[in-house]
């Protein structure tokens, strides 16, 4: 008894489950009697399934002896009927033979009534006296054969009695065998139904036991798995912790940086936007006219280390005023570039002299003073002209003393003019890119050789293209300056810079503009020089 309460203790200990569901833990405790209680029913269920079964195998072998039994009473009554049916034919057939026999036995009395009744009326005695005798024969053989009649009806009749005795017999026979085998038949359903309603509840409990010995599993994992992560979650929380601070500390220096970054991005988008002012400035432009609207104010002259506050104290947008200003900065240096873009620094001629400059002159044909609103830039006849910047042409046709001219619409108001010319590449309409052909020098108008009379007109004003031409040479240098700086190596291991034509270099200077190449030193490493007019021979 002692073991056996050993081994219930050692199978059977109080458990507890950890249950965890929307991060809450429960605590289940399973007692001993429970777990007891658990088997036991589990145990009973079983063997009252074993027993089920046993019993339905019983009754089955019943049953099929009972209806072997029945099989058998059935096939017998079935003889029974047919020696019936046998019976009843030879009944029949005795009796019309009886019949036969009787009409027969009739007609030979009624000829020996004939015959008694004629020897009477006969004289012969002796042929009466052998009639007597064949009637006094036929009649004992007729009573002989009535009575072997009545014997055999007599049998058949008891014979017919006992067949009709048996046959009922037969007949309440059957009946009990089919009402009991009707019975045995309700009770096999009822008991084959009651096995299934055991059968199912065996299954469910089996279920159950089953999902609760997963459950409790799974508990049991999961109580392990519970404790594990309570400790990997200590361990990270001390983790978190101090990657908290660290990251406290980043947040910190990040915005000093971010907010150092901004007034420095501020600062250098002003100076960006001055320098680009001054350049349009230099080009005798009025930014008034051209681009309407304020200057954005300059970043405030602040400075000082950076010494943080509490988290609780820290304004929630210290940069705002910041990026508003670096926005205004930005937008405005956008209006600038795309102003920059459609400026024509670069010359619309590789090679040229200027032959005649912009403004008060004497004219070439009258010896007088006049106005001259371009300048004549000297070059052979079929020269190929240039688009000093990106636009659409206006007009490409004859035009009075300008001869065949060419206009080119820039944008922002910035109008180019080319005349004299030769001949002209590009119809009205057509978009033009920078250093696209468009014409070739020529003599057509008013002119006294061949030349380009070249003009910048902004906002309807002419303006000197000689400014323009200049301040691309000067955005050249710069440029040229500052990538030597930066890769003086490169430069050094190349030959030495030859001189070169206009076009070399106000390419650079407008992929400079463009922010494309961010190189701004042409391929062949020419310098650009400046025209100089060497003879008032072409003009106009």
């Amino acid at each position: 008894m002692h073991r056996i309460s050993v081994l219930i203790d050692r199978l059977f200990p109080d458990r507890q489950l950890f249950v965890r569901a929307n991060d809450h833990v429960r605590f289940v405790t399973l007692s001993r009697r429970t777990q007891l209680w658990i088997a036991g029913s589990s145990l009973l269920v079983a063997a009252w399934m074993v027993a089920s079964s046993a019993m339905l195998l019983v009754l089955g072998r019943s049953l099929e002896a009972r209806d072997a039994r029945i099989d058998r009473q059935r096939a017998a009554y079935e003889k029974l009927l047919g020696d019936v049916s046998l019976y009843q034919d030879k009944v029949a057939q005795v009796t019309q033979s009886l019949r036969s026999r009787q009409a027969y036995l009739l007609g030979l009395f009624e000829q020996g009534q004939e015959r008694e009744s004629s020897a009477e009326g006969g004289s012969d005695a002796a042929a009466a006296g052998a009639a007597a005798g064949r009637q006094a024969e036929a009649r004992a053989a007729f009573q002989r054969h009535v009575r072997q009649l009545d014997g055999e009806l007599e049998a058949m009749n008891d014979m017919s009695v006992a067949l009709e005795g048996n046959l009922a017999d037969v007949r309440q026979r059957l009946a009990a065998a089919m009402a009991e085998r009707d019975q045995v038949a309700a009770a096999r359903a009822d008991l084959w139904q009651r096995l299934e309603d055991a059968q199912r509840r065996e299954r469910g409990e089996a279920d159950r036991n089953s999902t609760l010995r997963d459950t409790l599993g799974r508990t049991l994992h999961e109580l392990n798995q519970t404790a594990d992560q309570r400790d990997r979650a200590v361990q990270e929380r001390d983790a978190y912790k101090a990657r908290y601070d660290e990251l406290e500390h980043e947040v910190v220096e990040a915005q000093e940086q971010q907010q150092n970054l901004i007034y420095r991005l501020t600062e250098r988008a002003a100076d960006s936007v001055s320098e680009a002012e001054r350049i349009v400035h230099l080009a005798g432009i009025k930014l008034g006219e051209i681009i309407p609207g304020k200057r954005p104010p300059a970043p405030v002259a602040q400075g000082g280390p950076f010494v943080p506050v509490g988290r609780s104290e820290r304004p929630m947008e210290p940069t705002q005023t910041a990026l508003a200003l670096l926005d205004q900065q930005l937008d405005r240096w956008d209006t600038l570039h795309g102003l920059l873009r459609a400026m024509p620094f670069a010359p619309p001629l590789e090679d040229y002299t200027v032959s005649s400059s912009y403004g008060t002159r004497v004219d070439p044909f009258t010896q007088t003073s006049s106005q001259h609103f371009g300048i004549d830039l000297r070059a052979p006849r079929r020269t190929i002209i240039h688009a000093p910047a990106p636009g659409t042409v206006l007009f490409a046709s004859r035009k009075d003393r300008y001869g065949k001219l060419i206009e080119i619409d820039h944008g922002m108001g910035i109008v180019t003019r080319y005349g004299h010319l030769d001949e002209m590449l590009v119809k009205p309409g057509d978009k033009v890119g920078f250093r696209t052909k468009i014409g070739r020098v020529g003599n057509t108008g008013r002119t006294s050789g061949s030349h380009l009379h070249y003009e910048i007109h902004v906002k309807g004003k002419p303006l000197d293209p000689a400014r323009f031409l200049e301040v691309g040479r000067h955005l050249y240098k710069e440029t040229d300056e500052a990538k030597v700086g930066k890769g003086v190596a490169k430069v050094a291991a190349k030959p030495a810079a030859k001189t070169a034509s206009g076009n070399d270099a106000a390419k650079s200077v407008q992929d400079t503009m463009d922010g494309e190449g961010g190189d701004a030193t042409p391929k062949d490493g020419k310098v650009a020089k400046k025209g100089k007019p060497r003879s008032n021979v072409a003009r106009n």
